[in-house]
């Protein structure tokens, strides 16, 4: 049985698969953008409990 490559039938896309898309960097930055949000939102929430929790 003949392996799929990027010439014979059977391959999805005729693209090298280890390089990235502009489609790809978009989708990593959105991963990035809500990854830092994440953090920040967090980050407030833990300083704000222990402001509450430190005046109680």
């Amino acid at each position: 049985m003949q392996e799929p490559t990027a010439t014979t039938q059977g391959w999805p896309h005729d693209r090298d698969p280890q390089s990235f898309t502009r489609g790809d960097i978009m989708a990593w930055r959105v991963v990035g953008y809500c990854a830092a949000a994440v953090t920040v939102v967090g980050t407030t929430a833990a300083v704000i409990a222990f402001v509450v929790l430190a005046n109680a």
